[in-house]
């Protein structure tokens, strides 16, 4: 209930009003009303369903909801709704990234990874039988006989951290443009997001995020 200023003022001045007083009270009055109506807006900020449009971003950014200026009301507030149940698979392949990425393309995007990938060995001193290597820094074409494989670049999809992920097919600039909006803040730190697709077994790069 909305109080009524006249019940805080001394019952001799209000048994004495003029116009000009009672204009005063009705004033007062309808500040409070109002001030009671904001507070109620604020009780309802948190709620997705009536939360009033023009609080929608910020409520979205609290909950780090992901809201984007070409959203619709509607699309804001179903993100919104998800939001806190979505956190708990944020960033997880199947349940966050991969969907994203599909949504955008149509395709079906896969990890890319090579299960054959050899290791890096170095041996140190000792006796190497004649026709032996102990360790080898790719000079001579002999990394491949050995089954080692020297990094260079510091991208290569062998080095944990570097996701590769193969899109299904090549895409726009405007595509990945879009790719790149929908998973930049999810990506985790040090992370390297590189997107493109395979022909075969080769991997061909289209954006490194």
């Amino acid at each position: 209930m909305i109080p009524d200023v006249t019940k805080l003022m001394p019952k001799l001045l209000i048994d004495n009003l003029n116009t000009d007083g009672q204009a005063l009270i009705d004033k007062i009055n309808s500040y409070i009303a109002s001030w009671k109506n904001e507070l109620l807006i604020i009780n309802y900020w948190n709620d997705p369903v009536i939360c009033p449009d023009a609080q929608l971003d910020d409520l979205g950014y609290l909950l780090a909801a992901e809201i984007l200026s070409s959203d619709t009301p509607r699309q804001k507030r179903v993100k919104i709704w998800n939001a806190i149940q979505g956190h708990r698979k944020r960033s997880l392949w199947e349940e966050d990234i991969k969907i994203r990425i599909d949504a955008v393309t149509g395709l079906n995007a896969v990890l890319y990874s090579n299960i054959n990938n050899d290791d890096w060995i170095m041996g140190g001193d000792g006796n190497i039988p004649t026709g032996y290597y102990w360790g080898t820094m790719g000079v001579d074409g002999v990394d491949l006989n050995l089954g080692l494989a020297l990094l260079g670049t510091g991208l290569e999809y062998q080095i944990k951290g570097n996701i590769y992920i193969d899109l299904g097919a090549t895409v726009t600039s405007a595509v990945l443009d879009l790719i790149e909006i929908n998973i930049q803040n999810i990506i985790p730190a040090y992370f390297v997001i590189v997107l493109g697709y395979t022909v075969g077994i080769t991997f061909y790069e289209l954006r490194t995020i």
